[in-house]
């Protein structure tokens, strides 16, 4: 009869298993609804096409159309852009500090070298955007549609891109030092958008070929939960100090660890199915005869 204080190895891993689950995937709170388009008066600045010269004041831009209007360089602080068109509008190196961008229209706009520290662009439209050395720290982005905008050596420290959707988003050499991007919608399969989850899989897949062509047999039950388990632990503590460094490569995360955590698991069955056997000697040395 088994020793009922003997705590069998399999419910120790097990337990151990829950508890990492419950550090590493703890319930997020749900996310604010991002604000949607604002309503515009019937009748709003009408300022396509105008070229603005750095030190010029651009007055009320609240949902104004400004459609392809060039504001290089231009000091923008806190300036209300709330529902504006910007669709194609230039606004390399501008300043905007603090500008409210709340639903704004930027499809195609050129927004590099600019200045967007704490800036508000929530519920905005940046499909194909370019953000390229952009400096969006502590900007608000929930909910913005940034497909296919390109943030290239931009810095989006502590940025917070919750719900924001970032398929085909170049992030290539884009510093997102802890950015928020719980529920941030990315493609695993698109390089453009480099996830760190690969190297999860391909870790496990590496050491499943490794066990299929070394041919070793024997192993226990104990020992595949154990290294599934552990692979976990190495894996959640990777994804967290990644996170805190490379925020952008470490949106697609849980799927591809527990991917990789399943192909460890299924070397340490190829093992079990085999049968165990003493490796074969490398050089075989014949007996000595008188």
């Amino acid at each position: 009869m088994p020793d009922p204080a003997v705590v069998p190895p399999t419910r120790i891993v097990l337990a151990a298993a829950a508890v990492l689950a419950a550090v590493l995937l703890p319930v997020a709170p749900a996310a604010a609804e991002p604000p949607g388009k604002p309503a515009c008066p019937e009748t709003s600045p009408q300022l396509a096409g105008k070229h603005f010269q750095p030190g010029e004041e651009v007055g009320d831009v609240t949902c104004a159309n400004l459609r392809g209007a060039v504001l290089d360089g231009v000091d923008l602080t806190q300036a209300d852009f709330t529902g504006a068109d910007l669709q194609g509008a230039s606004l390399r190196g501008a300043d905007l500090t603090q500008a409210d961008l709340t639903g704004a229209d930027l499809r195609g706009a050129h927004l590099d070298d600019a200045d967007l520290t704490q800036a508000d662009l929530s519920g905005s439209d940046a499909r194909g955007a370019s953000f390229r050395g952009a400096d969006l720290g502590q900007a608000d982005l929930v909910g913005a549609d940034l497909r296919e905008a390109d943030f290239i050596t931009a810095s989006v420290i502590q940025a917070d891109f919750t719900d924001a959707d970032l398929r085909g988003a170049q992030t290539w050499w884009t510093l997102s030092i802890q950015a928020g991007v719980s529920g941030t919608k990315v493609d695993l399969f698109d390089p453009r958008t480099p996830q760190a989850g690969w190297l999860y899989m391909l870790a496990g897949l590496a050491v499943l070929v490794r066990t299929v062509v070394r041919r070793k047999g024997g192993g226990s039950t104990t020992g595949t939960v154990m290294s599934a388990v552990g692979f976990l632990f190495i894996g959640g503590f990777t994804w967290v100090f990644g996170w805190m460094l490379f925020a952008m490569q470490f949106v697609t995360v849980l799927v591809p660890l527990l991917v990789g955590a399943a192909l460890v698991a299924a070397a340490g069955v190829v093992r079990q199915l085999r049968p165990s056997r003493d490796p074969e000697p490398f050089l075989v040395v014949p007996p000595l005869t008188r």
